[in-house]
């Protein structure tokens, strides 16, 4: 599972719990961020990790990111 934290209105750290997805689930989230996600657009950090690090892909290959 994937722990990440976020910043809640009584500036407490609330931690947030993604599930581990299997293999087919990954290919699914990465089809759509595909489908839904247009580069260059705001991405939500409440969004699956797998999906945004898709969108972050996508980015990266538009060229809005640099490649390193």
């Amino acid at each position: 599972m994937t722990w990440v934290s976020e910043m809640s209105d009584d500036n407490m750290m609330t931690p947030i719990l993604w599930r581990e997805l299997s293999t087919s689930e990954e290919k699914k989230f990465r089809a759509a961020a595909r489908a839904c996600y247009t580069p260059g657009t705001k991405v939500d950090l409440l969004w699956h990790p797998v999906y945004l690090h898709e969108c972050y892909r996508m980015n990266k290959e538009a060229g809005i990111l640099k490649k390193k």
